[in-house]
């Protein structure tokens, strides 16, 4: 399966955090049948609230077209659209090709130096700000690559750039969105 990063929005977190604690009462050593019954019934609540938290993430993220990222950072911006030609209504998402989860392992097949960052990328917990700046950091990178590379760049530097590129922008992306990233199986 591999290692992933995984977006979460406010609302699915507290879902999430909630999910937790019904979890910790249906299997408390002390907890009595009737206060297993409602933590199983508030379980049911949570997983409903769950799905939809989860939906109106994505909906709303994927609503956010290439038009509409004009206030983003320049150079964040430059990134995006060297990614491949699209039309200005392309879903930002649709264009990186991943949702609210990447494939972290790319960038470690692609030979990204992973151990050059600030984060480490196999136990990721950041708040959205932090992804913004992790992201940063990649788009960085790719810029480094491009400028000791130019013209004759290599088949492996080109596969490095394409990798970090996208991880960056998908980790600028939902931190911008306000999401937190959290690394998991």
């Amino acid at each position: 399966m591999g290692l992933h990063w995984y977006a979460y929005s406010a609302e699915l977190t507290d879902v999430l955090n909630g999910l937790e604690e019904v979890e910790r009462r249906i299997f408390a050593p002390d907890a009595r049948e009737r206060d297993i019954e409602a933590a199983i019934e508030e379980r049911e609540s949570l997983f409903d609230r769950e799905k939809a938290a989860r939906a109106e993430q994505l909906d709303c993220a994927r609503a956010l077209t290439l038009d509409l990222i004009k206030a983003w950072p320049p150079h964040v911006v430059r990134h995006v659209k060297a990614l491949e030609p699209a039309e200005p209504d392309r879903s930002v998402l649709g264009l990186l090709g991943w949702e609210a989860d990447y494939y972290a392992e790319n960038l470690q097949v692609s030979g990204v130096p992973l151990d050059r960052f600030s984060q480490s990328w196999r136990s990721l917990e950041l708040s959205a700000g932090q992804a913004c700046s992790f992201g940063l950091e990649l788009l960085a990178y790719v810029d480094t690559i491009e400028l000791q590379h130019d013209e004759s760049r290599s088949t492996s530097a080109s596969k490095q750039a394409a990798s970090a590129r996208v991880a960056g922008l998908w980790l600028w992306f939902w931190g911008w969105f306000g999401c937190r990233i959290v690394a998991g199986d």
